[in-house]
């Protein structure tokens, strides 16, 4: 039975017209995101960009298909418009698109998702998943490997490698993390003030076996439940006690 593909954030899919497997493109939890399709000759390819995502890679890998005929995108009410735009301009530019319509889509609401069939339009609806989508595989591990490699990266570096998750009629296997944990460390010893929120991805990641996490920094995310602050800021007392740690993490290292 042919399904929606699906994927997820920053990452992209392939669906060569020659595939006979799949009705479309689907992704989900669109907030601040830039989601677009572009209608090549020989294939549709479906990009979902927080915005750090290289330009090239992107480019790379729409121009492998052929011209692309038509250009379909939908953001969210939280999107840094000025910051998007500028991004998706060069892209359009660079693919020879710049001068053409694109059909955009908008859904108000905190967090939508976007469905794409290759016959028929495309929808910005609420963000309940449909029966019809083949969801993505290991997507829970997909996206902890996605927020490190995202996470480590300096605001706005627009340095994230492209994760192609689908294409040749087929789900790719999980991209892999672009820094060792060593190296992750390394960056936390330079983020004091993210030292709670970053020990919180890594301690995710440990319980899927992505990461090993060092006993030491995994027994200050369990004490502290640093987990919350993957979806909230910290309180003052709460940013006293991140320094506190944050100093003795210093010191030990």
């Amino acid at each position: 039975m042919e399904k929606f593909i699906e994927i997820t954030q920053d990452s992209a899919g392939v669906i060569e017209r020659s595939n006979s497997k799949a009705q479309g493109f689907f992704t989900g939890g669109i907030q601040s995101c830039l989601v677009s399709v572009y209608e090549c000759e020989d294939a549709f390819v479906m990009v979902h960009d927080s915005g750090q995502i290289k330009i090239s890679d992107i480019c790379k890998l729409i121009k492998k298909y052929g011209e692309v005929k038509k250009v379909t995108a939908t953001f969210g009410p939280q999107l840094n418009s000025q910051h998007h735009q500028t991004r998706f301009n060069k892209i359009l530019k660079n693919i020879g698109y710049g001068d053409k319509n694109v059909d955009v889509l908008e859904y108000r609401s905190d967090t939508f998702l976007f469905n794409f069939p290759l016959q028929g339009r495309a929808s910005a609806t609420e963000n309940i998943t449909p029966a019809f989508v083949d969801k993505i595989p290991d997507r829970d591990v997909r996206m902890s490997i996605i927020e490190l490699n995202n996470f480590f990266l300096k605001p706005n570096s627009q340095k994230l490698g492209l994760d192609i998750q689908y294409i040749d009629s087929s789900y790719q296997k999980p991209r892999g993390l672009d820094h060792s944990l060593n190296e992750m460390i390394k960056i936390i010893k330079k983020q004091p003030n993210f030292y709670f929120p970053n020990l919180a991805f890594l301690e995710k990641a440990h319980g899927m076996k992505i990461v090993n996490m060092p006993q030491h920094l995994l027994k200050v995310a369990e004490k502290y439940q640093v987990s919350q602050f993957m979806v909230r800021t910290l309180t003052a007392e709460e940013s006293m006690l991140q320094a506190i740690e944050f100093e003795k993490f210093r010191k030990s290292a």
